[in-house]
């Protein structure tokens, strides 16, 4: 299970409600749950609505899947 997905059911989330509180859109959740990377700023604002450490969050979300040149 994806990282994300775990720390939002842990918190009591459903999708469109961790998307509501961290206003980006379902699909983005639905996004970085999959792998696929997602700007910065939607992954700050998910680690902020889920209270988790954007510092440790963020480089997660953000650079997941990336391969290196």
């Amino acid at each position: 299970m994806h990282p994300l997905k775990r720390a939002r059911l842990e918190n009591g989330f459903s999708v469109r409600r961790l998307a509501e509180a961290a206003n980006v859109s379902d699909a983005v959740i639905q996004r970085a749950e999959s792998g696929s990377p997602i700007s910065e700023l939607s992954a700050f604002r998910i680690a902020v609505a889920l209270q988790e450490d954007p510092d440790v969050m963020v480089p997660t979300l953000h650079d997941q899947q990336k391969q290196p040149a």
